[in-house]
């Protein structure tokens, strides 16, 4: 597709290229003629037009098929080679060219590059090796604050100035997610699970005593299936002393007299309940979102149908996956068969291994889109051939009453941006491209996460095309072929 245009528009040049220089040449022979000359010239083009006409069909097809073959052969080929180098060098050293159709030092060009990489590979990983080993204490500390924090009996939230969530543990999650439409993650708002205004007077409450100690601040909120959760807020303060963040401390709340006189005082006026000092955090757990492809937060997805018609055929499994400064959160996921009221053709059956016994007593469509669309809330939806998916929600708006406007990124289009003389973009060869392992194929689950692996190979190719945010990364695909196909 790409090939074909470039080939054309090649073409086109020389031609205006080769009409230019003829015409110039023409003039130039034509004003050097005498009258009689001149007369003469007009006369024999005249009485032989036949002739030249048909030299004409014959030199210009000759001339096209012999620019056609070294265009084939030394052009494109070239285009390939530079395709292939920056996917080495960039996102997998341990992919080689394969046999790439073209002239005899195109060939011997490739295999010089594959030579190159293999040694490319080896000093890279002897490098990832010592960097590696230098992490390897640093990593190991890590994991014992971390594993302590898992394993404390309180959850334990920390978030940004802005609310958004950046570490938390399971007992944090245990206590405040699971819920209707209530997810703990990454990047997402703590003031979806917690009252905005009670976490706001806390922190205004402790701003006001820094100056003096550091210090904390109970109140009581209400946590998953609505149980009192008590919540104690610690402040997170740079080097300058400057309010950075905060932490929460949460336990469950179970009766007894002192806490519920505190539920009490609470009921009667939502304020801070005691202060005392607190040593205060330097963990490098905020960083700043400028906009940036790398820096913002996605949800890939993908749906599993009846089958391929969109007005007729619906949903039967939703998959989806969180992608957080430029991680793949594993336990931040989405995962339902959906009841499609109707039944699951066989041969649909066979391609994702969904039975019709399998959705019984699973939620509608209707009741399954609500909770998708808060998972995906304030995210960019990632999809491959994201099209259909899109579509496939979207048709259940009206029933549903849900309507998703969050951008979208395709990797099927972001792929063909990045690879132009690459004709197959299916995931499986973009795989093999990329070093990226499949995760069982045509499974909504399995799919989202492929997709989300290609996606962050993806993210550093598109820089090397100056394609850095996501208004960049849109305007790329809608140029692309099949950004311009319509379902």
């Amino acid at each position: 597709m790409k090939t074909g245009k470039y080939f054309l528009r090649i073409v086109g040049i020389l031609f205006i290229i080769l009409l230019i220089i003829f015409s110039i040449v023409a003039l130039i022979v034509w004003s050097t003629l005498s009258m009689h000359e001149k007369n003469t010239l007009l006369n024999m083009l005249i009485a032989h037009s036949n002739i030249f006409i048909l030299l004409l069909l014959t030199i210009i097809p000759l001339m096209l098929t012999l620019f056609s073959i070294f265009f084939q052969y030394y052009i494109i080929p070239l285009y390939i080679l530079a395709e292939e180098i920056s996917l080495i060098y960039s996102v997998n050293p341990c992919h080689r060219i394969a046999k790439i159709k073209g002239s005899k030092i195109i060939k011997e060009l490739t295999e010089i590059i594959n030579q190159g990489s293999r040694r490319y590979e080896e000093l890279k990983n002897n490098v990832a090796k010592q960097v590696e080993q230098a992490k390897l204490t640093l990593e190991n500390d890590k994991n014992i604050l971390t594993s302590i924090i898992e394993e404390l009996s309180e959850g334990i939230v920390i978030c940004n100035q802005k609310g958004k969530i950046t570490f938390y543990n399971k007992q944090a999650k245990n206590l405040l997610s699971g819920s209707k439409g209530k997810f703990i993650g990454l990047d997402r708002s703590i003031y979806e699970l917690l009252d905005e205004n009670l976490i706001n007077y806390a922190i205004e409450e402790i701003k006001k005593k820094l100056k003096q100690i550091n210090a904390s601040s109970y109140f009581v909120a209400s946590g998953k299936i609505n149980n009192p959760v008590s919540v104690e807020v610690v402040p997170i303060l740079n080097c300058q002393k400057m309010f950075t963040g905060f932490i929460l401390i949460l336990n469950d709340i179970f009766p007894h007299p002192e806490i519920e006189n505190r539920i009490q005082a609470f009921q009667r006026k939502p304020a801070i309940s005691s202060v005392i000092p607190h040593k205060s955090s330097d963990f490098n757990l905020f960083k700043k979102n400028n906009g940036l492809l790398s820096n913002l937060t996605y949800t890939v997805f993908d749906t599993e149908t009846t089958g391929l018609f969109i007005y007729e055929d619906e949903i039967v499994s939703i998959g989806a996956i969180r992608i957080v400064n430029q991680r793949l959160l594993y336990e931040e996921f989405f995962d339902t068969l959906v009841d499609p009221k109707r039944q699951i053709p066989i041969r649909s059956t066979r391609v994702h291994g969904i039975h019709p016994e399998m959705v019984i007593g699973k939620p509608s469509i209707n009741k399954a889109l609500p909770i998708f669309y808060k998972f995906a809330e304030d995210t960019v939806l990632v999809g491959h051939n994201v099209a259909f998916d899109m579509s496939m929600l979207n048709k259940n708006e009206k029933n549903s009453g849900i309507k998703f406007s969050n951008p979208v990124l395709d990797t099927l289009l972001l792929s063909e941006v990045v690879h132009p003389y690459h004709q197959d973009h299916q995931i499986e060869k973009i795989c093999k491209r990329l070093g990226v392992k499949v995760e069982k194929r045509h499974t909504a689950m399995g799919d989202a996460i492929t997709t989300g692996r290609i996606f962050l190979k993806l993210i550093p190719l598109l820089a090397e095309k100056g394609i850095y945010t996501l208004k960049d990364a849109e305007e790329a695909s809608k140029n692309t072929y099949y950004g311009k196909l319509k379902y």
